[in-house]
């Protein structure tokens, strides 16, 4: 108790400290492309969020400032963002001026923020995509991660409608992390069935980091980050409302978004509430396969696939000149039904349609979660201690049919499963800014997660789970053309899973003895980990990337010890208790080359695993009830490789002609064969129109054609299936209308596989019955502002 007094009259010390000392003010001026002044404009320091808008002579002036090095934003819709580094001290401060660029090119446009060193595209060693809000309603999918399947380099894996879960490069799962606010998301993300516990309309930018990651985020991130961001606080004197609503056709979705914000003299909100439902989805198929038997889908119908979704956050916080905190709380909500085909013996009541799309029957999954955030920046002389603590509750409910079978007591209630994980999160990354070319961050992750479960079946045992880890990463600016960078980071892991007996009954009544599920199992993991990497930019046209480094994942609790029915992805998996960590190498290449009017970036990868992970396949099946296949948990040695392709190019301002394919080539050293659940090669053209001065009120009119064509994936591990070439058609338009003092109401139609084509996804845990992808889908969206001032 004593020592944490101590740490608050410290920081309490601190905080006084910086609200005595001198203060200055950042002053500039911005035009447009024409050299007009540009009104409106958001001006804001990214460390203390202080900012102001742009006057009608295009002047800004943010006052209270305190000395030190800030990154400088500039940011206006239609335009790409400019970011300056700014030294603010005693001597005198220079009058900024920015010129707008029109975001005629949709990359390498904005700053990473959320990477630790606030590298901008070009300066980052590893490939780096940055999406925005326009981007994510253009390509409004029926989940949040199927709206970045069209960047190169992403999938997802799909169970039906209302579920997925991003892919980058061929890796998922406890390979990719999602970090929420700066806090990695937390879910059972093992599952191939289990979502993402986030609302895709509280995002207003996503920052995907391709390649390791591990040094900020800890060993679960050695394939990719995805950082989810939500708005930036409105700035002082701000005040916002809207409204957004969403319909899509395939299963008759009806959902609505609606947000508040604002900012009284440094004290900010923000509230956001979502509803949605939507019906079973549709399908261009009229039969699917099940243990070889063919069987019906009534009206291209998948019955009890239908869902809702709900959910609430509240963010309150502070911005002052010497940083600013941040809390927010959130809970999400979802019920979704499951195609009983994917599970069980599939009844002929089952699949025969009960006359109302919207009803969830069994079997079905309920899930929440909710969540505490905490984030602060906290100005320490001319450096920065960022701080991220969070709690999340995640409980996933999956209710289905009771089976008896056997002499034991008959099974009461549908509660298959209920597992209740609790994760406890810290991060702190202190940003020395002392010396003018070098910029350091020091930092320490940690976590502790309890997990319990409930239900008539077993899958996933009693667990915690603490980890740790420190590291150090730094940046040097060696001229304007070269920028070198390096890190290292040591974890420490320990897992403490519960074993688990199974009763065996002689009658209902008497039992005889226990089966082992799962043995106690208590390991210990440590190791380091460590990255180089140099971006070379000769001039403003060419850039070259160069990162290498080793990284280290510890087997997770789910890896060590599962061992059930996995209904909704239709397997029985089985863990491995003696699994050794993974050390992979890791090297990412980059050249790109951008003009005026086109754009054109390759990045390949090659990557070694030792000890690789995985869930394969096996030819035995479960002879647990309605188990299915059997899926182990397994070790090898690994290769991963392959790269991504980006071409645009702008013949005219207000037309975009664009070209991406990716390719991911997996093998396993051992058994000379191909990783399983590799996603095939893809190409996806684009051609999109932009419409100006249409009608007086009329702006951002645009009108897109979209082409995929996805190869066949023949290279598959043994006992698993291969799946067909498709392609696929997409279209979109969008526009805005402006009225009274600049408010804009937001219009965007999207209509995915145009021609209803009957394709199978390679990464679907719904592909081994054969079950098509969604038919022919109309998305359309409209936002609303309720309020602007």
């Amino acid at each position: 108790m004593a020592t944490t007094k101590n740490i608050l009259a410290f920081l309490f010390a601190l905080i006084g400290w910086a609200a005595t000392a001198q203060t200055y003010s950042v002053n500039g001026k911005v035009v447009d492309e024409t050299g007009a002044p540009a009104f409106g404009v958001s001006v804001y320091l990214h460390e203390t969020l202080q900012g102001v808008s742009t006057d009608t002579n295009g002047n800004f002036a943010i006052k209270n400032v305190k000395r030190g090095r800030y990154h400088l934003h500039v940011r206006l819709v239609g335009y790409k963002t400019i970011e300056e580094d700014i030294e603010v001290g005693d001597s005198l401060l220079p009058s900024y001026r920015f010129q707008l660029v029109p975001s005629s090119l949709e990359v390498n446009e904005v700053v990473v923020e959320s990477n630790a060193l606030k590298l901008s595209k070009k300066e980052s060693s590893v490939d780096l995509i940055t999406v925005d809000e326009g981007y994510l309603q253009k390509n409004m999918g029926t989940t949040l991660m199927n709206s970045l399947d069209n960047l190169p380099g992403i999938n997802s894996i799909n169970m039906g409608v209302g579920v997925a879960k991003p892919v980058i490069r061929g890796m998922a799962f406890n390979r990719v992390a999602v970090a929420d606010n700066g806090v990695k998301q937390e879910g059972q993300q093992w599952g191939a069935d289990h979502g993402l516990e986030i609302d895709q309309f509280s995002i207003d930018q996503i920052e995907i980091l391709k390649g390791p990651a591990s040094l900020i985020y800890g060993s679960d991130a050695i394939g990719g980050v995805i950082h989810l961001k939500h708005p930036v606080s409105p700035l002082e004197g701000k005040h916002s409302a809207g409204l957004l609503t969403n319909y899509k056709s395939v299963n008759q979705t009806y959902g609505i978004s609606g947000y508040a914000q604002g900012n009284h003299k440094g004290l900010v909100y923000r509230a956001r509430v979502t509803a949605l439902g939507y019906g079973d989805y549709k399908v261009p198929a009229d039969s699917f396969t099940y243990n070889r038997y063919r069987l019906p889908i009534y009206n291209n119908t998948l019955k009890n696939t239908a869902g809702t979704e709900r959910h609430v956050a509240m963010m309150l916080g502070i911005n002052r000149n010497w940083g600013y905190s941040h809390l927010t709380v959130s809970n999400y909500h979802q019920q979704i039904g499951v195609f009983s085909g994917a599970l069980g013996i599939p009844r002929s009541y089952q699949l025969t349609s009960d006359g109302n799309s919207r009803n969830i029957a069994l079997p079905n999954q309920q899930i929440n979660h909710f969540k505490v955030i905490s984030n602060s920046n906290i100005r320490l002389g001319r450096s920065w201690l960022e701080a991220d603590l969070g709690y999340q509750y995640n409980q996933r409910d999956e209710n289905s049919n009771p089976h008896n079978h056997g002499v034991g007591p008959a099974v009461k209630g549908s509660l298959a499963h209920r597992l209740k994980l609790q994760t406890y999160t810290a991060n702190l990354r202190y940003h020395a800014t002392t010396l003018k070319r070098f910029d350091g961050v020091y930092g320490i992750n940690t976590s502790y997660q309890q997990n319990r479960f409930e239900g008539y079946e077993f899958l996933l045992p009693n667990f915690t789970n603490f980890s740790i880890g420190g590291f150090a990463i730094e940046k040097w600016r060696v001229n304007k053309a070269l920028v070198l960078n390096g890190g290292l980071r040591f974890d420490y892991g320990r897992v403490d899973i519960k074993r688990h007996l199974q009763p065996v009954w002689q009658n209902a009544d008497t039992i005889i003895g226990y089966a082992q599920r799962t043995p106690n199992v208590n390991r210990n993991f440590y190791s380091w980990s460590g990255s180089v990497g140099a971006a070379y930019n000769p001039n403003k046209h060419w850039s070259f990337k160069f990162n290498f480094g080793k990284s280290f994942r510890m087997p997770t609790p789910q890896e060590l010890s599962v061992n059930g029915v996995h209904h909704g992805s239709f397997r029985h998996e089985m863990g491995d208790s003696s699994l050794m960590p993974e050390a992979g190498y890791q090297t990412d290449l980059g050249i790109s080359v951008e003009k005026e009017k086109f754009l054109i970036s390759v990045t390949p990868f090659f990557n070694y695993f030792s000890n690789y992970i995985y869930l394969r396949p096996t030819a035995e099946f479960s002879t647990l009830p309605e188990g299915g296949q059997v899926y182990r948990f397994t070790q090898t040695e690994a290769i991963y490789t392959g790269g991504e392709v980006t071409i645009e190019f702008h013949p005219v301002k207000t037309l975009h002609l664009s070209v991406t394919a990716d390719m991911v080539y997996t093998y396993n050293v051992k058994e000379e064969l191909p990783l399983p659940f590799t996603p095939p090669p893809s190409i996806k053209p684009e051609i999109e129109w932009e419409f100006d001065n249409v009608l007086k009120r009329f702006e951002n009119v645009f009108v897109r054609v979209g082409y995929n064509y996805t190869f066949a994936q023949n290279r598959t591990d043994r006992n698993e299936l291969n799946t067909p070439s498709y392609s696929l058609v997409n279209m979109g338009a969008g526009f805005d209308v402006v009225y009274k003092k600049k408010k804009r109401l937001s219009v965007s139609a999207l209509v995915q596989n145009l021609g209803d084509a009957r394709y199978l996804n390679h990464l679907s845990r719904w592909r081994y019955l054969n079950l098509p992808e969604p038919g022919r889908n109309f998305v359309i969206t409209v936002t609303v502002p309720v309020l602007d001032k």
